[in-house]
Order: C-alpha cells, then structure tokens, then sequence
C-alpha cells in the first residue's frame, strides 16, 4: 500500500505514472528515453514534483546534466498489484 503522498500522486497523476511503469517498469530510465515512448509530462507534473513526492528516485546521473530515474518500489509494487488483480 502507497503511502498517503505517494498514493496521492498516483491518484492524480496515474495515466502518466503508469505510462512510465508501462514503458520502463522497476528498471532505471531516463525521461528521454520515456519521451520517446510518446509519454509526455502533463502540465503541472514535472519529474522532480514526482520525486519530492516519494514517486521516482534518482538512480544515476550522468554527464551533460542527464538524469536516470527509477520508479520507487512502492509504485511499482501498485502497478504490479494491479496487473495481477486484472
């Protein structure tokens, strides 16, 4: 079970948060990669308010200010629960 925040967010936010579970899943990404995907950020949502919220945590960071993003292990857990239970 999320927590409060986190399930927050996911409430807020789920078609976007699930589009990035369905694209990279509990694997580290980067939001290029997801872009390229078709998934784009909807206004308001940004990568770091998704980090300040528990959602994502930074993995990596990489030269020229590339960032590698994870989803964190309650989200993904919420995703998977999700694909069991349909």
């Amino acid at each position: 079970m999320p927590s409060n925040m986190v399930g927050q967010m996911i409430r807020q936010h789920e078609e976007f948060i699930g589009a990035i579970y369905a694209v990279a899943g509990s694997r580290p990404f980067t939001m290029a990669e997801i872009r390229r995907h078709g998934v784009e950020e909807p206004k308001g949502c940004t990568i770091q308010k998704l980090r300040a919220r528990g959602v994502v945590m930074l993995a990596q960071r990489l030269p020229r200010e590339r960032r590698v993003w994870r989803l964190s292990q309650q989200v993904a857990e919420h995703f998977e629960a999700q694909e069991v239970s349909a």
